[in-house]
């Protein structure tokens, strides 16, 4: 799925499952920046400190073992219209 279409379903309402090698902080933290609207997303300073607070905790929240080796590319050889 390209970037474009990614913008569309997102605001059409359509949020990505939580992926394997994410912990559950993480994904709610995605989960609230992809609100239908754009004042009940947190903004950059609540990002900050609630990313902060994750930080502190020393926690692997993002779980590489579990990665999929298929998502890594070269994303220069991505189509225009995939990046951002």
């Amino acid at each position: 799925m390209g970037a474009n279409e990614v913008m569309r379903k997102v605001r059409d309402g359509y949020r990505m499952e939580k992926p394997d090698h994410c912990r559950r902080e993480i994904y709610n933290i995605m989960y609230y920046c992809w609100d239908k609207d754009p004042m009940e997303r947190p903004c950059f300073t609540e990002l900050v400190h609630t990313l902060e607070g994750l930080v502190m905790t020393e926690v692997e929240y993002i779980e590489l073992d579990r990665f999929p080796d298929r998502n890594y590319y070269n994303i220069m050889q991505g189509k225009a219209d995939e990046l951002l």
